[in-house]
């Protein structure tokens, strides 16, 4: 679908919409990178670690789980450390690799609905 980040599309997609449309790929399969399960015992510095790696597929995991720690019921813990968020989020929608930048786009969308 068509989509402008920052409106919704004619077809009325948002970006959560579009973000989360990423998780099926073209057979209609789910991707797996798209399904993120949160370690309870992962706290939000060990997720910023993740999310400030050298390799993109632990980029994109890292904000995945960020995500859905934020959209969790321990969206608490997040919260204090929402500076530090905000700064890799805006470093990281520049990342040379697409899926660590959609990663990015559903963080963003799960901290501004918040």
């Amino acid at each position: 679908p068509e989509s402008n980040l920052g409106a919704p599309s004619r077809g009325g997609a948002s970006v959560a919409s579009v973000a989360s449309a990423d998780a099926h790929t073209n057979d209609g399969s789910i991707d797996d990178a798209a399904t993120e399960i949160l370690d309870e015992f992962e706290d939000v510095n060990s997720l910023l670690g993740k999310a400030s790696s050298t390799v993109w597929s632990v980029r994109a995991s890292g904000f995945g789980q960020l995500a859905a720690m934020i959209y969790s019921e321990r969206a608490a813990e997040a919260m204090p450390h929402i500076d530090k968020i905000s700064l890799l989020l805006l470093e990281r929608l520049a990342d040379p690799h697409h899926k660590v930048v959609l990663k990015a786009i559903t963080c963003t969308v799960a901290v501004l609905e918040r």
